[in-house]
């Protein structure tokens, strides 16, 4: 029989956007990814980038009861402009992270805490909008008033 014993699972994924000054953010909240872009088309291409890479790179998503829409309210600490490179330089130097991949214009970091992989995904754009940044560090799972100490 061969490699037919493959069974090929499909996701439907939910992209939320919202337009945060001129850009607009796009968040995959079943996984957790979070991306931006200057259109709505971008910030979802962007976003599929960020979630596919994700998902192919970070297998114990898919064993996490992630995968289930659910409503939350963040507030958002008062933000500083930040560039992608700047999050990445951060995450790496204050939080023990590591670049473990790079794909289009997104940045894979990892760390192992307690015999577990985290990772996050970083978009290399000049500025990183308030709601990708908490979806970023989310995945991190760094405390948001934490990382601002460091800008």
């Amino acid at each position: 029989m061969g490699d037919n014993n493959h069974v090929k699972v499909m996701y439907t994924l939910t992209a939320v956007l919202h337009k945060e000054e001129d850009m607009y953010v796009a968040e995959c909240p079943e996984v957790g990814t979070v991306s931006q872009g200057h259109t709505i088309e971008d910030a979802v291409h962007n976003l599929k980038e960020a979630t596919e890479y994700t998902w192919r790179n970070f297998q114990s998503l898919k064993n996490e009861d992630r995968l289930s829409p659910r409503l939350r309210w963040f507030p958002l600490p008062k933000h500083r402009g930040v560039s992608g490179e700047k999050v990445v330089k951060i995450l790496c130097n204050k939080f023990g992270f590591s670049v473990s991949g790079h794909s289009g214009s997104h940045v894979r970091l990892s760390r192992i805490e307690g015999g577990t992989k985290i990772g996050t995904v970083v978009p290399l754009h000049d500025d990183v909008k308030p709601g990708t940044l908490h979806g970023i560090l989310k995945l991190a799972r760094i405390d948001q008033e934490e990382f601002y100490r460091y800008l």
